[in-house]
C-alpha cells in the first residue's frame, strides 16, 4: 500500500492505495470524509512520486472506493506495482 491523497468536491483526504491498474485504482480512506463521494463524482488521486491522476468514482463500499482514470496509465500502473512488489 502507498500513501495517497484524493481530492473531490473541494476537499483533500488522506488515503492508501490498495490496487492500481492502467484503467483505475482502488483506495481506502484513512479517515472517512464528512460526505462520501457519489458514483460519477470527478476525483483526482495523487500518487507520489508519480503525480496526480484524474478520473471519476466508479464505486464506494464502506471506507473503500474505486476510481476509473480519464486516461490509460499503463506504464505508471506497471511501475507502481513493481515498486510495491519490491517493498519500496
Amino acid at each position: 500500500m502507498l500513501d495517497t491523497t484524493v481530492t473531490f468536491s473541494g476537499g483533500a483526504y488522506d488515503t492508501a492505495l490498495i490496487d492500481v491498474s492502467a484503467g483505475g485504482a482502488k483506495f481506502c480512506f484513512k479517515m472517512p470524509p464528512p460526505k462520501m463521494p457519489d458514483r460519477g463524482t470527478p476525483i483526482s488521486i495523487e500518487i507520489q512520486p508519480f503525480g496526480e491522476f484524474d478520473g471519476e468514482v466508479m464505486w464506494i463500499d464502506d471506507d473503500y472506493a474505486g476510481i476509473k482514470f480519464d486516461e490509460n496509465h499503463k506504464a505508471t500502473a506497471a511501475l507502481i506495482n513493481e515498486m510495491v512488489a519490491q517493498g519500496r
